[in-house]
């Protein structure tokens, strides 16, 4: 959903209309334009329309967003600006058990609503931890008893604190974050630590092509689509990268295989 001006009467609108944590009711129908309008400045705040509370209804509290709006003049799509096009379950799976992840200790550098860090619990990860940068999902992690910081991951410091066995990661899309974000999130690896990353866009960019040279990666193209309902059409692919060039060690390719069965089984 791309960025919207309000016109004065999309104002008026909201500022009649009755807002409370979790819910936007309109005061009155509208015109079709209008509320198309309204419709993407309450969908960028996180809101969606609910026929049986006849009101867009939201998981956080909308009104310092729409505040804000009203303000400045301008919706921002808050999943652009965070880049948060969170992890389908499904997805989530196939990355926990590529990277082998039972038994050992895990990093989620931007865990969003927490589908890998879940994936990574289910399929038997000894510890997880994990950055958020939006407050509110941060503290929604922290409350269903997940490790979270609250925290840009660019500006975690790997100096400080453990090294992880496994990184298994989503990171944010555009202007080659991505890239950005699996670079940095290396160095929180330990010596023959494995990542396993989406990965979106060109597969040709120089930096991907050495980053999968350098670290013995392999890239897994996803089918067209897998993002959609977060909110994005975009390539997407799967790349796996090891610390060093080690050779694999047998427990964890015994442990990626067999789960990758029972993935195709369930």
């Amino acid at each position: 959903m791309p960025n919207v001006k309000l016109s004065d009467e999309a104002k008026a609108v909201l500022r009649s209309s009755t807002i409370t944590d979790r819910s936007v009711t309109l005061p009155q129908q509208l015109e079709r334009g209008l509320y198309v309008e309204i419709d993407k400045v309450l969908r960028n705040a996180g809101g969606r329309w609910n026929r049986g509370a006849k009101a867009h209804v939201f998981e956080r509290d909308p009104r310092e967003l729409l505040r804000e709006a009203l303000d400045n003049g301008t919706s921002i799509d808050q999943r652009k600006k965070f880049q948060a096009f969170f992890t389908p379950p499904e997805l989530a799976d196939e990355l926990a058990v590529l990277a082998a992840v039972e038994g050992q200790t895990v990093l989620e550098p931007s865990a969003g609503e927490g589908a890998i860090v879940r994936a990574c619990r289910k399929f038997g990860a000894r510890h997880v931890a994990c950055f958020e940068i939006q407050p509110h999902l941060s503290e929604a992690l922290n409350n269903e008893g997940h490790s979270c910081l609250c925290l840009d991951f660019l500006l975690a410091s790997p100096n400080i604190g453990p090294k992880y066995d496994r990184v298994v990661m989503n990171p944010p899309f555009t202007g080659n974050q991505d890239i950005k974000h699996v670079e940095h999130a290396l160095k929180f690896l330990k010596p023959g630590g494995r990542l396993v990353s989406v990965i979106c866009g060109n597969f040709e960019r120089p930096k991907l092509v050495k980053l999968l040279e350098e670290n013995g990666g392999t890239l897994k193209h996803l089918e067209h689509g897998v993002f959609d309902e977060s909110g994005t059409g975009v390539r997407t692919g799967i790349i796996t990268l090891r610390k060093d060039e080690s050779v694999p060690r047998e427990d964890d390719e015994w442990r990626a295989e067999g789960r990758q069965q029972q993935l195709n089984l369930s």
